[in-house]
């Protein structure tokens, strides 16, 4: 794929307030906020997409969403010590997107 310069700043200079790709159903309200289960175990996490197009199975970024748990206060971390295992799955749906996550402990 080739960019042009225009294209190349237009992209860079993106606002990251909004962005247009994410689901429509996410909720914009601080996690951190709430008193949150944290799970200072080593677990696993599953994350299931619902999405009305299918992707590549690597074409679903999960560093973003252990990120997310983390700055939400719900991961004590993200290394090893914390998360043993990340899987993921998806399924094609004709109502509204979402996604699922699921930590459960690690035995």
């Amino acid at each position: 794929m080739r960019v042009t310069e225009e294209e190349y700043e237009k992209l860079a200079n993106r606002s990251t307030d909004k962005v247009t790709h994410l689901e429509s159903a996410s909720r914009n309200e601080s996690l951190a906020a709430k008193e949150s289960p944290r799970f200072d175990k080593i677990c696993n996490i599953h994350v299931h997409h619902r999405t009305n197009r299918s992707a590549d199975p690597d074409g679903r970024s999960l560093k973003a969403v252990i990120d997310g748990l983390v700055e939400a206060g719900i991961l004590a971390g993200d290394s090893t010590k914390f998360v043993k295992e990340v899987t993921q799955s998806q399924e094609v749906v004709r109502d509204a997107e979402e996604t699922i996550i699921t930590i459960t402990e690690a035995a």
